[in-house]
């Protein structure tokens, strides 16, 4: 993870933070801030402690920032034709969608948020005003998993797929789902994406809808992205398991190596990340935003601290790339 902060701190990228009352937010900031993994822009009242290290601090409240912003929200979401008056209730409310629309007009690069509010609404928040990417039609999430084993995935680690938004994805969104974190993992981690199409069969060892599902969406991924090393169906121990690849699916290129995990729904997925999180200690950074204009990343209102100061890491990256690209 050491090499996420320093390649973050090539070009800090700015990230906004809502949710500056939280301590573990304003501790996290500090410590971006003398990382120079990026440049913090927190929501808070006025603060010298914060502002005296050079943290920009700014009062979503002031009648100037929700004036700034009621605008661009209406506009944006004109087809559901608000009013002044509801946009302005609905920024007061929520700082995290003034936010997300600060990302969206470029006067920050990315948004980080969840500390305080639910996946829900820092999701609406970011789908609403940053919105899909051109050529996206979802937007879904993953999750860096760093589980300090380096003998499965990359040197330990993995990119779990959508452990926290698309609830029961069909093979449309499971193909874009699995193309988007594979792109993500070899920007983040600079390695070969292993992609697994996660089962509880392998390779023809059972039938059923969810099945027919998966091997679809393998046709759709290896029609639309041939150069993706991507398999499917596969069990969770066939995916990262050299022995048991060997025994089940030997013919593979996938099986046994895989590093990133796509998940048959939003049950699968949030169980298993949350589970490996626990029993093995592992490091969990997100949910992460796929398919998004700009960067974006929600975290578990049990955060710590370490968390956010590496999620901010991930996010100055993809912004740094992000970019690049532009």
């Amino acid at each position: 993870m050491q090499e996420l902060i320093a390649r973050a701190a090539i070009k800090p990228a700015k990230i906004v933070f809502p949710e500056g009352n939280d301590k573990r937010i304003q501790e996290a900031a500090i410590e971006v801030k003398r990382l120079k993994i990026a440049e913090p822009i927190i929501f808070h009242k006025q603060d010298q402690r914060l502002q005296s290290l050079g943290i920009e601090v700014i009062d979503p409240s002031h009648d100037e920032v929700i004036n700034k912003y009621v605008d661009t929200y209406i506009q944006i979401r004109k087809n559901k034709s608000l009013g002044v008056d509801a946009s302005k209730k609905l920024l007061i409310s929520n700082p995290v969608f003034i936010a997300a629309l600060m990302v969206r007009v470029g006067l920050a690069d990315a948004l980080i948020a969840g500390a305080e509010n639910t996946t829900k609404d820092v999701a609406k928040a970011v789908i609403h005003c940053i919105g899909p990417n051109e050529g996206k039609t979802i937007v879904s999430s993953c999750f860096i998993m760093d589980t300090k084993n380096e003998k499965f995935g990359h040197q330990g680690k993995f990119m779990f797929a959508d452990s926290g938004i698309i609830v029961s994805p069909s093979s449309e969104q499971l193909a874009e789902i699995a193309i988007d974190s594979g792109d993500l993992f070899r920007k983040i981690f600079d390695a070969e994406p292993y992609v697994a199409l996660l089962s509880y069969a392998t390779h023809g060892s059972a039938s059923g809808e969810s099945i027919d599902k998966i091997r679809s969406a393998l046709e759709i991924v290896k029609s639309k992205r041939s150069d993706l090393k991507i398999d499917g169906e596969l069990q969770g121990d066939a995916a990262i398991v050299k022995e048991v690849a060997d025994i089940k699916c030997s013919d593979s290129e996938v099986a046994g190596r895989a590093n990133v995990l796509i998940f048959p729904d939003l049950n699968s997925g949030n169980i298993c990340y949350k589970l490996v999180d626990r029993l093995v200690d592992a490091e969990a950074l997100g949910p992460i935003f796929l398919g998004t204009r700009k960067p974006a990343s929600d975290l578990s209102r049990g955060c710590a601290v370490s968390e956010i100061v590496l999620v901010s890491a991930v996010l100055s990256i993809m912004a740094q790339l992000q970019n690049m690209d532009a």
